[in-house]
């Protein structure tokens, strides 16, 4: 049965595709849309913006998002006239707030003061928070204690959510201030500016890297080398690695709470954590073992120094100086980005799917799911009263959730309900604190996602198909293209390979080392796929649209990261 799609409600409301791949099952969609919403309205307050909120809501479990401004009314149909637009931003007293909110968020150096708070307080406390839950032994426990326990980790997700998107504004506004700033004469590129931050976000090239260091130390010290467990089979690599000693156990017990019970790519608990992939986790020890003891910096600074030099010269003496600033506080914070994900959200989805399947597999022992894996399409509530004897006939649609969840593509849902969108608000009719704070917001957000335009080009003459995307790093080469749909497929992938792949996530950082190129479907010149080819020096292009569907898997293929093009050559 084919979907209908209509807006559900009034305004306009845009397809959400930076965080989510699909349906979004119950038990995130709970908790994801408010806490999201909460934490970027901080944001939005501290830093000055004009919009108010984001509201967010699911058609045929698909996001969609509409975008509220200060003073909008409940039922716009449109963006206002000029005239009541100018007034609005002057006269409006949020309005009037925030335009001095951005201006008092440069003076205090907001930023510094968000970045110390998630350095002193939020990161540790997240770091507290879930391991306390990622530690509890769900057998072990009474029906009773497991529905607390499942409803604690519900209540975690969502505050991980909120945590996560509270410091979006503060760890995206000085990059954006940065572009801004340079490409306003035309002479400099938003990818120019992006590329200087290489080397400025170390977890991006792996999580848990404290946690891994005190293993490798241990399985080193037992005098057993990255050679000599390389032929242990998977499923027998975790208990093969306790038997080396108390000292490997205790380590690697330590990294598994951390980074085994964390999901490996995405953003719900549809993704499988870490330990349920015996052989991704042993790969990403393996690698770690390999480089255990090398300069494991993966960017030349006199080279970065050099592109900064070269960008630099071409911004208008004038603001050189601004953008000094704004870039240096950019390279300073962007760790932020990836340390939100990897500390909050992506552990607690991985703590709550090992709920969720604990409570399938009881529920499965009852006589009430057929499959433990239902679970996952089921909200906490649901979940909560089937262990409890309640709502049991929820169990019979869960199947035809399931059904649904697998037979909806994102791509086949409008970009777009409701209202056409309008496009971003008069920057030249605002006060000058808003106008700052929106033309730095568009400048980075514009930058993260992707649009729904495919580029044609030429093919050129010795190839069959060539493809155009976003350039997000430079440099050319020539390899196998190695179509990977997610981490189940990395051990297909050969040193040299080129990957493509709809999207990448902190979990492919275990095969870049592997990689002469990568390309992506989706995302912009500050997606994660963009900034972890720039941390490994590979040539990547993202934003193909089709390069999933086009590129076979095995063909030779050529990738130019410095002009966003794919060429399949065999």
């Amino acid at each position: 049965m084919q979907n209908t799609y209509v807006a559900p409600g009034p305004g306009g409301w845009e397809k959400e595709t930076t965080h989510m791949s699909g349906v979004v099952p119950a038990f995130v969609m709970e908790r994801f849309p408010g806490s999201l919403g909460r934490g970027f309205q901080e944001g939005g307050v501290k830093y000055g913006l004009p919009l108010h909120h984001l509201e967010m809501r699911s058609v045929n479990g698909i996001i969609y998002q509409r975008q509220v401004m200060v003073g909008e009314p409940e039922n716009p149909k449109g963006p206002p006239p000029a005239v009541i637009f100018y007034l609005l931003s002057r006269l409006h007293p949020e309005m009037r707030r925030r335009n001095k909110a951005w201006f008092n968020s440069i003076e205090n150096r907001q930023w510094e003061k968000d970045l110390e708070d998630w350095d002193v307080n939020y990161k540790p406390d997240s770091i507290r928070r879930n391991l306390a839950l990622a530690e509890v032994d769900v057998a072990a426990l009474s029906d009773a204690e497991f529905n607390d326990h499942l409803r604690a980790c519900s209540e975690n997700l969502g505050e991980m959510f909120y945590r996560h998107h509270r410091y979006t504004v503060s760890c995206m506004l000085p990059t954006g201030r940065a572009i801004a700033i340079a490409t306003a004469s035309g002479d400099v590129t938003a990818a120019e500016v992006i590329a200087l931050l290489r080397g400025s976000t170390p977890v991006s090239a792996g999580a848990f890297a404290e946690e891994m260091s005190p293993l490798v130390n241990a399985i080193t010290a037992s005098g057993a080398s990255a050679e000599s467990l390389e032929g242990i089979a998977d499923d027998d690599f975790c208990d093969h690695l306790r038997g080396l000693g108390a000292s490997v156990a205790a380590a690697l017990d330590r990294y598994l709470l951390f980074a085994g019970v964390s999901i490996v790519s995405g953003y719900t608990i549809l993704e499988k954590t870490l330990r349920e992939m015996p052989g991704l986790l042993k790969s990403r020890i393996l690698d770690a073992l390999r480089r255990a003891g090398e300069d494991t910096k993966k960017v030349n600074v006199e080279e970065v120094e050099a592109m900064i030099a070269a960008v630099r010269a071409k911004v208008p003496e004038q603001r050189r100086s601004e953008f000094d600033s704004w870039l240096a506080v950019a390279r300073q914070i962007n760790r932020l980005r990836d340390e939100r994900g990897v500390y909050n959200d992506s552990w607690a989805n991985g703590i709550s799917r090992i709920a969720v399947l604990e409570a399938g597999r009881r529920l499965v022992a009852r006589g009430i799911l057929a499959d433990a894996e239902l679970a996952l399409d089921a909200s906490a509530q649901e979940l909560i009263d089937m262990m409890s004897n309640r709502n049991v006939e929820c169990a019979g649609e869960l199947a035809a959730r399931r059904d649904h969840r697998l037979n909806t593509r994102l791509e086949d849902a409008p970009a777009w309900l409701g209202n056409p969108p309008g496009g971003p608000p008069p920057l030249d009719l605002m006060p000058a604190g808003l106008r700052q704070a929106t033309e730095t917001v568009l400048a980075a957000l514009s930058n993260v996602f992707d649009d729904e335009e495919v580029e044609e080009v030429d093919t050129e003459s010795d190839a069959i198909l060539t493809l155009k995307g976003l350039p997000v790093s430079p440099g050319s080469f020539e390899g196998t293209a190695r179509v990977i749909g997610g981490p189940d497929d990395f051990h297909r992938i050969q040193q040299g390979d080129v990957l493509v792949t709809r999207n990448t996530s902190a979990s492919f950082n275990v095969v870049l080392p592997k990689l002469g190129g990568l390309i992506t479907d989706r995302g912009g010149l500050l997606s994660h796929a963009a900034i972890v080819s720039r941390e490994y020096g590979i040539p990547g292009v993202v934003s193909t649209k089709r390069a999933t569907l086009d590129i076979p898997d095995g063909s030779r293929v050529r990738i130019d990261g410095s002009a966003g093009t794919v060429s399949v050559l065999s």
